[in-house]
């Protein structure tokens, strides 16, 4: 997700961390009533660090299990492609058939079909 937008900047591991210290460093230097209040407003801001942190990784992971799926799916439909569900290929995936074809031909021609 390094390139990922949320919002209108691009969310990145460094950009995470650039923000939780800035957010932290701005409360340990404000002035509070009490040294409880200045307590709660630091808990909330490494809170809130965290929360983004996780949201971030969880983003990442679901980015990855998303493209892997889809790969997954990609070798399935060419090998069933290649066995003869062609129809079916055709009518489930009309956007692929031209590379369905192309890779079955070079799959041939490797002998491996």
């Amino acid at each position: 997700m390094d390139n990922e937008f949320i919002g209108i900047d691009p969310v990145t591991h460094e950009r995470l961390v650039s923000e939780a210290a800035e957010r932290i460093m701005a409360t340990l230097v404000t002035m509070y009533r009490s040294p409880e209040e200045k307590m709660a407003a630091f808990r909330l801001d490494v809170k809130n660090a965290i929360d983004r942190a996780l949201a971030y990784q969880l983003e990442t992971i679901t980015g990855e299990k998303i493209e892997g799926l889809e790969s997954d799916l990609e070798s399935a439909v060419q090998v069933a492609y290649n066995r003869g569900a062609v129809q079916w290929a055709t009518d489930n995936y009309p956007t692929w058939v031209d590379r369905l074809e192309a890779n079955r031909k070079a799959a041939e021609a490797r002998g491996q079909c």
